[in-house]
């Protein structure tokens, strides 16, 4: 009688053999369904995003200006209107656009993207990247005066940082929708405030190849641009991921009605966002918010002294105009009106007034003031967009909410007023 086949002893080498092709069928089965939900997020993102977008329009959401489906996800929505600035659109008001406009009451509501400490050139790395899809859509660019009363310095160097996005940036230089002619010229601005490039060695990389021109910068550009499709792709499949994960945590994002169109009583609102203001700013000399001015005051009184010589009032001029002509911001302001007008998109400049109260006292002619509405007009006509400033504002009492020419409610009425008319092709 033969004896029974002896079973391999724990541990043996049969056992390590089955360990590691278990392992080994494991890692494989991940690899699987990593990349299965990778073409699931690729192919059905868009989807889910256009079915919640207009949840998205009126929230605050750090991925609206720094990633780039949802911009490029609201242009494709006819009754969506993408307005882009700076703190003036993020900061909360009860007349915001994107309040008053929150239910499409005309036919279209507002998906606003900006940021506090942003510059112009937020903007303008936003609408690059975008290219094409700008072509024939409305756009809202929103102005600040003191976006303009920046020389320069390393306080500015912190701002740009800020705003970098790699997605954005990638889009930017990797598309063929812009000529080589202005991204060369973004590429210089992206150089001007290096510290940016620092972030992502391949757009550091594209920048000095349209910067440069070289013939060594286009062989680099030959051998790095499969990685940068590379990592452009996977970029934007991070920022699919994080909006839909965002929409799953957040439900009330998930709003989609459309509801019936309607006129708006302008004069009503008007007089309802003074009666609702005035209250609450009328014990300061400027009618900004009572609460901001009890908090500064004392900072403000003592950065302008109004009793000083005509002497001074040449200088503080001169002070004015000197910052204002040598502010970068329009460098990029010209660039992002390039990009409109190579695009062919159907853009408005709304600016922000001066505010006229507060530059009195700081001792700023009017003529002076005056430089920097002729100049924005005047750009604005070189790339023929539509340029609406509201100057004739400058002396309303009630029209800011601070001395950082942030709006009030009555200074977002005619704000309001003025984007409605764009949209609806009523401006005069």
């Amino acid at each position: 009688m033969s004896a029974p086949l002896a079973r391999p002893p724990a541990g043996s080498a049969v056992d390590e053999t089955q360990a590691t092709h278990l392992h080994s069928v494991a890692a494989l089965l991940a690899g699987v369904l990593f990349l299965g939900g990778l073409v699931i997020v690729y192919l059905i993102g868009d989807q889910i995003i256009a079915h919640y977008i207009r949840g998205l329009a009126k929230v605050q959401y750090e991925r609206k200006y720094s990633g780039i489906v949802l911009q490029r996800e609201a242009l494709r929505q006819p009754d969506l209107l993408s307005l882009y600035g700076t703190s003036e659109v993020y900061l909360d008001s009860p007349y915001h656009a994107k309040d008053v406009f929150a239910d499409a009451p005309t036919g279209f509501s507002i998906f606003a993207v900006g940021k506090p400490g942003a510059v112009v050139f937020t903007t303008l790395q936003s609408l690059g990247a975008l290219g094409a899809n700008l072509r024939g859509k409305k756009v809202v660019i929103s102005l600040s005066p003191p976006m303009f009363e920046n020389p320069g310095g390393r306080y500015l160097d912190v701002r740009y940082l800020a705003s970098f996005s790699p997605v954005q940036a990638l889009s930017l230089f990797m598309s063929n929708d812009l000529s080589s002619d202005l991204k060369s010229d973004i590429a210089k601005r992206f150089l001007a405030h290096s510290s940016m490039l620092d972030r992502n060695k391949i757009v550091d990389l594209l920048v000095n190849r349209y910067a440069e021109h070289s013939l060594t910068s286009d062989v680099l550009y030959k051998a790095i641009a499969p990685f940068a499709y590379l990592q452009q792709f996977l970029l934007e499949l991070e920022d699919t991921t994080r909006v839909m994960a965002r929409f799953v945590r957040t439900p009330a994002w998930r709003s989609s009605a459309k509801p019936n169109p309607r006129e708006l009583d302008w004069a009503k609102l008007l007089a309802d966002a003074r009666g609702q203001y005035e209250p609450q700013a009328s014990q300061n000399p400027f009618g900004v918010y009572d609460s901001w001015w009890s908090a500064n005051e004392g900072r403000v009184v003592e950065s302008r002294d109004p009793s000083r010589d005509d002497q001074f009032y040449r200088e503080s001029d001169e002070q004015f105009l000197h910052n204002l002509y040598r502010a970068e911001a329009w460098l990029d302001l010209e660039l992002t009106l390039r990009i409109l007008h190579e695009v062919h998109a159907n853009a408005m400049i709304l600016s922000m007034p001066l505010h006229g109260s507060w530059w009195d006292y700081a001792r700023v002619s009017p003529a002076a003031r005056r430089q920097y509405y002729d100049r924005l007009r005047e750009l604005g006509a070189r790339y023929a967009v539509r340029t609406v400033v509201l100057d004739d504002h400058e002396a309303d009492r009630y029209f800011f909410s601070d001395l950082g020419s942030h709006p009030s409610p009555v200074g977002w009425i005619h704000y309001d007023r003025a984007i409605d008319a764009f949209y609806r092709d009523r401006l005069n």
